[in-house]
């Protein structure tokens, strides 16, 4: 008997640790499943009554996904979730506003019909994260993460801007030269709320100045890859000669045009063709090579991510936000 009496002690010690394992481990399920039932509850609200979709192009046809469930991958794609909630709720209407802006039907009227209205993403020309990318990328905060994107879209659900009763253009980027750039500079079309807006927190960005080195030979490549028809001109490039150089800049300090062994060509397809951060640039060019510094990240039209951050740390909202960068809009909502 006194021998049984060890044995039941010694198995009741043995199990004892996984029982309570499985007890907590209980208790941490029961929170998961409630976390992701009020997010399951949250996704149905995106997806409620909505007569507006974005069509990808997928190699077995076209899918329709709902407007508000897509700007939870177009947000996630286009801005830093470290970001303040403010400055993540100006870019959720900036986004919402694009799309509306290349839907088959614009105006506030046609807008607020009732039949399906779409934009193709092909259009938009922005990054998007599907659910299943979010989810690798993500790993463990996805849940957490997905529950904050979907609470900042909820709570500006159906908001973006217009101009004369129409959604605007809304460009924007990450870090300005600082101040952004006047459209009319840079674009045939008239966009008058894409104005000239001072940038001051962006020069000191820890990203604002980046120094790039191209060599000749890639310099050359890159160049007659974007632009195939003058190759020969390209070719006969030499650095010795200094037949390379900025012909005009405008006032935010953006290159318009490059001139290249007599070849002019657009500032920013330019800092394309060569990938560089910004079109805002100087250049120093060696015997064998070329050095770009560049100032800022991004086009420079439209909304400064790094500026909007900055606002929103100094307790600027949305509102006040994008009607800083997105000059005389109105914000209208989806009924």
């Amino acid at each position: 008997m006194k021998y049984k009496k060890y044995w039941f002690m010694g198995i009741a010690l043995f199990i004892l640790p996984y029982i309570m394992v499985l007890i907590f481990a209980d208790n941490y399920t029961v929170i998961e499943t409630d976390k992701e039932r009020e997010l399951f509850k949250m996704q149905e609200k995106l997806t409620q009554s909505t007569n507006y979709y974005v069509a990808r192009e997928l190699d077995c046809g076209m899918q329709f996904i709902p407007m508000e469930e897509y700007l939870i991958g177009l947000t996630a794609a286009n801005i830093p979730l470290n970001y303040e909630n403010e400055t993540i709720k100006a870019q959720i209407v900036a986004l919402r506003t694009l799309i509306l802006f290349h839907s088959d039907e614009k105006g506030n009227n046609k807008i607020n019909k009732t039949e399906y209205i779409f934009a193709r993403e092909s259009e938009l020309e922005l990054a998007y994260y599907t659910d299943a990318k979010l989810r690798i990328l993500w790993d463990t905060l996805y849940t957490e993460n997905y529950y904050r994107l979907c609470s900042l879209v909820l709570s500006v659900k159906g908001i973006y801007m217009t101009y004369n009763d129409e959604p605007i253009e809304a460009p924007f980027f990450y870090l300005s030269a600082g101040m952004t750039r006047n459209v009319y500079e840079i674009m045939e079309s008239e966009y008058p709320y894409l104005q000239v807006v001072e940038c001051p927190h962006d020069i000191f960005n820890d990203d604002f100045v980046k120094t790039i080195h191209i060599k000749e030979k890639n310099f050359k490549e890159d160049l007659i890859e974007a632009y195939p028809e003058y190759t020969a001109e390209i070719r006969n490039v030499d650095f010795l000669k200094s037949n390379v150089e900025i012909e005009k800049k405008d006032e935010s300090g953006y290159v318009l045009w490059v001139k290249v062994n007599g070849i002019y060509i657009p500032g920013e397809a330019f800092r394309v063709a060569l990938n560089l951060p910004s079109s805002s640039f100087s250049m120093e060019i060696f015997e064998d090579s070329v050095a770009f510094v560049c100032n800022g990240n991004g086009l420079g039209i439209g909304m400064s991510q790094n500026e909007a951050n900055e606002m929103a740390k100094e307790m600027s909202d949305f509102k006040e936000i994008l009607s800083y960068f997105y000059k005389n809009c109105q914000l209208k909502k989806i009924e």
